[in-house]
């Protein structure tokens, strides 16, 4: 007992030694496992993190895909994309306006053709050529519509098929573009694909050029229409042949001032449509320099000239825009 007694303390240290050892094992057990656990949240995170910007890369391809695919898919036959944006609608000119009168023509140069502003239209395709005689006639062969009175038959001469058409009032023109499911252009989308985005003057750049248009050069010449696919040196920024020379064409609108023209003319209003572009017929009689003079002012993209939508004219026909899906 004695012995025992005696012993007693050494145990009891023994036994607080054992136990603090186990403590000590358990805390740092405790203190891995919670190291553990947050290693384990920090990977979790870094992970959770790289997915993100995964993610957003794959929708950003798809949605690239997508947009290349959209804008890569070929256009109706026969047609021209012109891109949404701003383009430079009309003139800011100075030139001596009044001096038309002199050439007994009934209006300003280009008064009505201002004031110079910027423009945005949406995405649209434009027929890359006039419309043609053979275009024309399956219409006339479709629908029975009346044929120009040039032609003589129902179907126009071979000579002339790939010529533009002509002796078509607007209202001919309106119902075959809208028989190609298409319709007529607007001044604005005119002007847009015969000038592009830099405001030029002529189809092809800001200097006048007889070589890239079929309009007359002197009184003398004579002169016609020629096929719709002539004339590649003078087309426009976007590609569309003819947008200066050759036919006049019908656009969409009235003859009314620009939002913001301070010119005044009785003939504005509801009562005349607008064609654009020039043509191969001759002038009148008028010394060479007032005769290319004429030609020139005629021939810029601005030039408006108009007419009753329901007369036909030989030198004047269409062409037609449609709207993108995009």
């Amino acid at each position: 007992m004695d012995l025992d007694v005696q012993n007693q303390p050494n145990k009891n240290k023994d036994l607080i030694s054992h136990r603090g050892h186990r403590e000590h094992r358990e805390r740092q057990e405790a203190r891995s496992q919670k190291t553990e656990v947050r290693r384990q949240k920090s990977e979790e995170s870094k992970q959770k993190k790289n997915k993100l910007p995964t993610v957003y890369c794959l929708l950003l391809t798809y949605c690239s895909l997508l947009f290349l695919i959209a804008c890569s898919s070929p256009p109706p036959e026969n047609m021209v994309y012109i891109p949404p944006g701003k383009f430079i609608m009309g003139s800011a000119e100075n030139i001596d306006n009044e001096k038309s009168f002199e050439y007994g023509f009934a209006k300003p140069w280009i008064a009505d053709a201002s004031p110079h502003r910027e423009i945005y239209l949406e995405g649209y395709y434009i027929d890359k050529y006039e419309v043609s005689n053979a275009d024309y006639g399956k219409f006339v062969k479709a629908t029975g519509h009346r044929p120009p009175d040039h032609w003589g038959k129902d179907s126009p001469p071979d000579k002339i098929a790939n010529h533009p058409v002509t002796n078509v009032s607007w209202h001919d023109a309106l119902e075959y573009c809208k028989w190609r499911g298409k319709r007529l252009p607007t001044e604005e989308e005119w002007e847009k694909a015969a000038r592009g985005t830099n405001g030029r003057l002529y189809p092809w750049g800001n200097e006048f050029d007889f070589s890239k248009a079929n309009v007359s050069q002197n009184q003398s010449e004579e002169t016609d229409t020629k096929d719709v696919k002539s004339y590649e040196n003078g087309k426009s920024h976007y590609g569309v042949h003819n947008m200066v020379g050759n036919i006049w064409e019908w656009t969409l609108d009235w003859y009314k001032p620009y939002p913001g023209n301070t010119y005044k003319s009785e003939f504005f209003g509801e009562r005349f449509k607008v064609f654009r572009g020039n043509s191969y017929s001759r002038m009148g009689h008028f010394p060479k320099d007032k005769y290319e003079r004429m030609i020139k002012e005629f021939s810029k993209v601005t030039f408006r000239f108009y007419s009753d939508p329901s007369g036909r004219f030989h030198d004047v026909g269409c062409r037609c825009v449609k709207q993108s899906d995009e």
